[in-house]
C-alpha cells in the first residue's frame, strides 16, 4: 500500500469509531504503518478505542492497542487527580485557573471515554500578577519548578513549568493561551467571563467555551504549528473539533468565529481546517464565506506520499526562527553554553531530520 492508502484506511478507522459503524479492513492490513502513522498523529488510543470489538485483527497489533488504551486510560484519570489537586491549591488563594488544549477536554469531559485521547501537558492559564502567590501555593502542593538557568533572558519571566512531584506531570502556566498576533481569534473580550464553571476533584476550574475552544484550536495547530503553511493535518485536532462540533453545536458561533480569523487575513486557515474534519472524517462542516485553498486534499496527499517536504519545511523554518531571534538579541547565543538547553535543540534537529513525517 502507499502511504496515502495507508492515511486513507486509518482515518476510515477512526471514522467507525466516531460514527458507531463497524470497521472495514482491508485484506492483510499493514499494522506496522497502522500504527506508525497514528503515532505520529496522536490518535493511536481512538483507533484501539474503534477497533477494540474487531475480531480479524492481527494478534500483536491487538495486544499493542489493548495496552495503549489501557494504559492511557490511567494516565488520564491520574491527570485528571493532578488537575483536582492544581486547582485546589490555586482555589485557595482565589484564583480559579483557565484550563485550555488537552486539559480543557479532560475537565469538561468532551470525550466518551477517558481513554480516547492522548494528553501531554497540562496547561492553565493564570493571572500574571500573583506569580510569587501561585509559585507558593503550587510547591507546597507538591509541585517543584522546572527553568533553564538563561544568561541572556530571552522572553519576559512569568512563571516557569512546574513537575509534579508524584506523578511527574508537567504544568505548563501561561498568561495568555496564544501568541499576540493572534489574540483577537483567541481570546476577544469577553473570553473569561464566556469560560464554563466545571469541578475537577471538588475544586472550581474554568474552561473556554466551545467557540473559543475551536479558535484556540486552529490557531494553535494551523497557524503557530503552521500545519497550514506545511499544506498538512493533524488527526487528534480534526478528532478534537469532530467532537466539538458533536457535543457543543447549538453553542457554537460561527459567524462569530469566522468573524475573528477573517479580521488577521487567516479566514483560508479555518474553512480548509474543516474541509478536512468533512473530507477525512465525514462531518458536514459548516459554510463559510472564505473558501478552503485550492486542491487542498491534493496537496495533503503530496505531502503524505513526500514525507521529505515537511523536513524541509520544518527545517527551514527553524533556522529562520532562530535567526530572527538572534537578530533580535544576539547575546543570547550564549544561552547555548548550557547544556540543558543546547542538548535539547539538537534533539529537535536530530528529529526534524529522523522523523518519518505522516
Amino acid at each position: 500500500m502507499t502511504r496515502w492508502q495507508v492515511f486513507e484506511e486509518l482515518c476510515g478507522l477512526l471514522r467507525a469509531g466516531l460514527r458507531g459503524t463497524p470497521p472495514k479492513l482491508t485484506d492483510d492490513p499493514p499494522w506496522d504503518q497502522l500504527i506508525q502513522a497514528s503515532s505520529y498523529h496522536g490518535v493511536t488510543p481512538f483507533l484501539a478505542w474503534s477497533l477494540r470489538d474487531h475480531r480479524e485483527i492481527d494478534p500483536a497489533a491487538a495486544e499493542y492497542l489493548t495496552a495503549i488504551l489501557a494504559l492511557n486510560t490511567l494516565r488520564n484519570r491520574q491527570l485528571t487527580l493532578v488537575m483536582g489537586r492544581v486547582a485546589q491549591a490555586l482555589n485557595t488563594i482565589d484564583i480559579v485557573p483557565v484550563f485550555f488544549k488537552g486539559a480543557a477536554y479532560l475537565a469538561g469531559s468532551l470525550y466518551p471515554d477517558q481513554g480516547m485521547r492522548f494528553t501531554g501537558d497540562i496547561d492553565l492559564l493564570l493571572p500574571g500578577g500573583r506569580a510569587p502567590d501561585i509559585s507558593r501555593v503550587l510547591m507546597d502542593a507538591g509541585f517543584d519548578g522546572e527553568q533553564a538557568r538563561l544568561l541572556v533572558r530571552t522572553k519576559s519571566p512569568f512563571l516557569p513549568h512546574f513537575r509534579d512531584r508524584e506523578t511527574g506531570a508537567i504544568l505548563d502556566t501561561h498568561q495568555a493561551i496564544a501568541p499576540q498576533e493572534w489574540q483577537a481569534i483567541c481570546e476577544p473580550v469577553g473570553f473569561e467571563a464566556r469560560c464554563r464553571l466545571v469541578e475537577v476533584g471538588g475544586a472550581r476550574v474554568r474552561i473556554p467555551n466551545p467557540t473559543d475552544l475551536i479558535a484556540h484550536s486552529i490557531v494553535h495547530n494551523q497557524l503557530k504549528d503552521r500545519y497550514y503553511q506545511r499544506e498538512t493535518v493533524h488527526l487528534r485536532q480534526l478528532l478534537d473539533l469532530d467532537f466539538l462540533c458533536d457535543r457543543h453545536a447549538s453553542e457554537i458561533d460561527w459567524m462569530d468565529l469566522e468573524g475573528r480569523f477573517e479580521s488577521t487575513g487567516t479566514a483560508s486557515a479555518l474553512s480548509s481546517n474543516f474541509h478536512f474534519v468533512e473530507t477525512l472524517l465525514h462531518r458536514n462542516a459548516p459554510k463559510f464565506n472564505c473558501p478552503p485553498r485550492p486542491l487542498a486534499l491534493e496537496l495533503l496527499r503530496r505531502t503524505i506520499e513526500n514525507p521529505g517536504r515537511q523536513r524541509q519545511f520544518l527545517m527551514s523554518s527553524w533556522v529562520s526562527q532562530y535567526v530572527a531571534g538572534l537578530r533580535a538579541r544576539p547575546l543570547s547565543v550564549l544561552n547555548l553554553l548550557n547544556a540543558k538547553i543546547f542538548v535539547p535543540r539538537l534533539r529537535r534537529l536530530y528529529g526534524i531530520v529522523r522523523d518519518r513525517k505522516w
